[in-house]
């Protein structure tokens, strides 16, 4: 930048055309330059996002497969008539349905921050991006459909839990 002033500086004493033309295009490749940081930080931005939503569909579909397991060693049973080790687990997957319900609502969250600082740069496109992602995960109710899987599984309502689980699933997946 101080480059740039010397050059505009030494054109207004006319000393020389060029020094202007020179000054004009060193600001035009600084200009240039700050675009492309911006357009870096936009996908950064959103990059943040979209890895929440994909660590969140990592967990969900992981948590899927061991509610599964789950399934196969408790057909059959009811809640009380499982052993203490089925139900210890049916919690931990209770558990884990819920940090996957607060992963959802977080990343729900950070893509509207995200559109609204998309938008504050003038970035409108990526703003409506952002905007629409979160609008489309919470008219899933991705996060609710979680929560029910976690009061499923520990209740021991395996088929009905892997069924909001694929719901869940399927709306990350749209995200």
């Amino acid at each position: 930048m101080p480059w740039v002033q010397v050059q505009l500086a030494a054109a207004r004493g006319n000393q020389a055309k060029d020094k202007l033309g020179s000054a004009s295009a060193a600001q035009t490749k600084l200009l240039d330059s700050l675009e492309k940081l911006t357009e870096k930080m936009q996908k950064k931005a959103a990059t943040s996002a979209g890895s929440a939503l994909r660590d969140a569909l990592k967990k969900q579909e992981g948590l899927k497969k061991d509610t599964e397991k789950l399934a196969d060693q408790t057909i059959g049973k009811k809640a009380e008539e499982m052993s203490s080790t089925e139900k210890a687990e049916a919690q931990r997957l209770a558990d884990r349905q819920q940090d996957v319900e607060q992963a959802i609502k977080q990343a729900t969250d950070q893509l509207k921050a995200e559109a609204k600082q998309a938008a504050a740069e003038g970035n409108k496109e990526e703003a409506n991006k952002l905007n629409k992602a979160a609008n489309d995960l919470e008219k899933s109710k991705a996060a609710e459909e979680a929560k029910k899987a976690a009061t499923d599984v520990a209740s021991n309502q395996l088929n009905r839990a892997q069924e909001e689980q694929d719901k869940v699933i399927a709306a990350l997946t749209q995200a």
